[in-house]
């Protein structure tokens, strides 16, 4: 297989995954929500179940006017609890549905907005997150790389992937690009590089020209597009350092 099938292939690839994303986010919303309603429905009925007995076991104790046996306290202290921690993983799953809700909306919403926009609107939307997700995780990969190297149980930074945990996160959540974007040199940045960090892979746009999303070690940010894979390799040479009356 020649160089040229195996790129091509790589960016149909890409185009094939960009097309099929958020009908991938939509079927597994659409389950995770059937899965949350199961769920619900089942710890409904066990609540159910358990109230019932636990009133009945009540109810015993009354008409009897008797002391319950400790065999007795203990299985009436069980029940009592299990209803407890029923009622809590229901509130919890009630509120998971509720943002199943919230998702299911904004997949439908984001999708409904992208049907109607040109070819040329999606791309310069797409444009647009790629290169705000990229000047996001600029400003924060100075510090990730120096937390990176204050623990000691690392070795050499040599790949952008090791450096995921070393982001912030919002809400739990990792911060977007975390998994789009690499180093331009596979092997880590050298001492005296501006240019660090590159969207993985070049994206079509609607003129068939191939676009990737770059970074230098100011924090700016570009968009460069070329015919083909060997531009950006050539791009890449050409600003990977600056002239050596430049360099600081």
């Amino acid at each position: 297989m020649t160089t040229t099938t195996l790129k091509v292939g790589f960016v149909i690839a890409i185009v094939i995954a960009s097309v099929a994303t958020p009908l991938v986010i939509q079927l597994h919303t659409q389950v995770k929500f059937h899965e949350t309603n199961q769920a619900l429905r089942r710890q409904a009925n066990r609540l159910a179940q358990l109230t019932t007995e636990n009133k009945r076991l009540l109810n015993l104790v009354a008409q009897s006017k008797a002391t319950l046996s400790d065999e007795q306290l203990r299985e009436l202290l069980r029940l009592r609890n299990e209803v407890g921690q029923l009622r809590t993983q229901t509130n919890v799953i009630q509120k998971l549905q509720e943002e199943n809700r919230q998702l299911y909306a904004g997949v439908v919403t984001a999708q409904n907005q992208e049907a109607q926009m040109s070819p040329a609107e999606r791309d310069e939307a797409l444009s647009g997150e790629i290169i705000e997700a990229m000047k996001n995780i600029s400003r924060e990969l100075r510090p990730a790389m120096q937390r990176f190297a204050n623990d000691p149980t690392n070795q050499a930074l040599t790949d952008f992937s090791k450096l995921r945990n070393y982001f912030p996160t919002s809400g739990g959540n990792r911060m977007t690009g975390l998994f789009t974007f690499g180093f331009v040199r596979h092997n880590g940045p050298m001492s005296g590089d501006t240019l660090i960090l590159s969207e993985n892979g070049a994206r079509t746009k609607p003129d068939e020209k191939l676009a990737r999303v770059y970074a230098f070690s100011d924090g700016r940010v570009v968009e460069v597009t070329g015919p083909d894979e060997d531009y950006f390799e050539a791009w890449e040479k050409e600003h990977m350092s600056l002239p050596p009356s430049l360099n600081p």
